[in-house]
């Protein structure tokens, strides 16, 4: 697009040495036509240089929340892979709510009594029980 739009002015500053220092004439109506030309095409590459600035500034702003979201999502993936999992260290690196997603995406119900899970039952339908020992 750029360079269109610098072909489109070295044509129109050559066309304005033609047109002033040429030792033939150029009629003038010809001249006006041919820089109107030119400098339509300069002004349509100027627009879209300008609507593709505007979907760049847009895509950046969104480009910043995905790449947040996707390291986060790196970082506990590598946790869940390391099995060594320090939840204090885990939720300063990604986050609360990524922590909270991610634990609503697998965990379907959790059971307690008297402060101690009892029961998971995970998305999947598979559940898992513990005993705890008085």
């Amino acid at each position: 697009m750029i360079a269109e739009m610098r072909k489109q002015e070295r044509a129109l500053s050559r066309l304005d040495e033609l047109f002033l220092f040429a030792d033939s004439p150029m009629p003038q109506k010809d001249y006006l036509l041919k820089k109107q030309q030119r400098s339509d095409k300069i002004a349509s590459c100027q627009q879209q240089l300008h609507r593709l600035e505007q979907k760049s500034l847009f895509t950046s702003t969104l480009s910043d929340e995905q790449f947040v979201f996707r390291a986060s999502s790196l970082l506990l993936q590598k946790a869940l892979r390391e099995r060594r999992i320090d939840v204090q260290q885990l939720t300063a690196d990604v986050g609360r709510p990524v922590l909270k997603d991610f634990i609503l995406s697998v965990i379907e119900s959790i059971v307690s009594k008297d402060g101690k899970v009892i029961e998971l039952t995970f998305r999947n339908v598979m559940t898992h029980s513990f005993r705890h020992d008085a």
